[in-house]
């Protein structure tokens, strides 16, 4: 989640350190550039491979604050590795380490670390994905594009980060390269192989801290990130940014989606608290209902209290990207969020995949569709073999193709194998409790199957 207090003064003070000395290094690179006979000139490489560290740190750090990269820091990474380039130190060896190390091998790590969008990856997957990044790096080839050739594209004379796209609907130019992985492609086919047969991974001498079952999914999106190229889009991308209505956290969402049997529902187990704490000499009012200011907030057609408007800035098959620059709701990694586009007429349940802190204090969300369109549900449950029920709001998504049914609910509230009630507005279903199929911030989603 985005940084705050304490913790985002930390992030400032090692922005300011990694900034200063970066560009101190990069100074006196260029003072040696400019003055071949002086003694700085005679350690150039190093000075410039800690110049290089210091603006891939800077990236990192800005990868584990989920704060926005600014364009900046790759004009000074695309700048150094031009420069290093044009006096021929490039793939010079900066000092005596194992493997050694030198300033393209810095760039590589940090364009492979870009590329698996580090924004949405846990901090213990980011540690697994630098550990390959460095190890696959040396196996990396810097070479000059050339035309109907789709790779990993750089534009070294621009603010721009790597990208991978077809180099015949670009224009080629001097400063622009091509990384090619094809050598290190081989290694991730392998490694992915010796995961599928629960073998040790080969090449790689840092403990996973993972199953075969759980590395398996991240080597596919490594695959994915590093050598299958984005198909063409299907869907006409927006030019103006739209506005549309998010809620955010299992409880509001509910509150938004249903309105008629939350209110009825909420209103019989506060009527029967009410009774209970009632003093028997006060004879209660014809008129008297539970006065709690959520029952008029659930009111049918009126504006829920957490509803919040947002910028839509992308939106594909599978899920939104949107940004918020105002103050709002706090928002969590894989939290339930509900978003209804232009022109829907119901919201649509989505988890949101990765958040971003921009430099102007905005908040940018990737958030993943969850299949099917909700309906909300009170879900009625027994505790220690009570006769006593306790209504949980959730979600019955509707069925997609050969989907299971499903159900979603607090997180927590609901186990395994447990056999509840599930009440609709239209009628109650008695269903078992089966597998969890997600685990997010702040719900489960389980299957049930319907008993007779």
């Amino acid at each position: 989640m985005p940084l705050s207090g304490k913790e985002a003064l930390a992030f400032d003070c090692v922005f300011d350190l990694l900034t200063v000395y970066g560009r101190g290094n990069k100074r006196l690179f260029c003072t040696a550039i400019d003055h071949p006979q002086s003694r700085v000139a005679k350690h150039g490489c190093r000075i410039a491979f800690r110049a290089m560290q210091c603006s891939r740190e800077l990236t990192l750090a800005h990868y584990r604050a989920r704060r926005e990269l600014p364009p900046e820091v790759w004009e000074e990474l695309n700048e150094l590795l031009l420069l290093a380039e044009q006096e021929g130190i490039a793939t010079a060896s900066a000092h005596a380490a194992s493997p050694p190390q030198s300033v393209l091998h810095l760039y590589v790590e940090t364009a492979l670390t870009h590329l698996v969008h580090p924004f949405g990856q846990s901090a213990r997957d980011l540690r697994v994905i630098l550990a390959f990044a460095r190890e696959w790096a040396p196996f990396a080839k810097m070479r000059p594009t050339h035309a109907a050739a789709a790779a990993i594209v750089v534009d070294l004379d621009s603010n721009e980060p790597p990208s991978i796209r077809r180099m015949e609907s670009t224009v080629t130019r001097r400063e622009a390269r091509v990384i090619d992985l094809s050598e290190a492609k081989h290694f991730l086919i392998q490694n992915m192989r010796s995961v599928e047969k629960e073998a040790a991974v080969a090449g790689l001498d840092f403990p996973l801290e993972q199953s075969p079952q759980n590395v398996l999914p991240l080597f596919q999106h490594l695959y994915k990130s590093w050598f299958t190229f984005p198909q063409a889009r299907r869907f006409k991308r927006r030019i103006v940014t739209d506005r549309v209505e998010v809620v955010v956290g299992a409880s509001a969402i509910h509150r938004a989606l249903g309105t008629t049997l939350a209110r009825r529902t909420l209103q019989r187990e506060l009527g029967e608290s009410h009774d209970q704490n009632r003093s028997p000499t006060v004879a209660p009012a014809a008129d008297e209902a539970p006065k709690d200011p959520t029952i008029a907030d659930w009111e049918p057609g009126r504006t829920p209290p957490a509803l919040e408007r947002w910028d839509l800035l992308d939106e594909g098959p599978d899920g939104f990207r949107i940004r918020r620059r105002e103050l709002g709701s706090p928002i969590n990694d894989r939290q339930l969020v509900a978003i209804k586009p232009p022109g829907a007429k119901s919201f649509i349940l989505t988890q949101t995949r990765w958040l971003m802190t921009g430099i102007d204090g905005s908040i940018t969300l990737g958030i993943h569709a969850l299949a099917g369109l909700p309906q909300s549900v009170m879900i009625h449950t027994s505790t220690g073999g009570s006769a006593k029920t306790h209504a949980v709001p959730g979600f019955t998504p509707s069925k997609t193709n050969d989907s299971p049914s499903t159900v979603v609910a607090s997180r927590g509230s609901l186990s395994s194998g447990a056999t509840v009630e599930i009440e609709s507005n239209a009628s109650v279903v008695r269903v078992r409790l089966a597998k969890e199929l997600e685990n997010g911030h702040d719900f489960d989603m389980l299957t049930y199957s319907v008993q007779s």
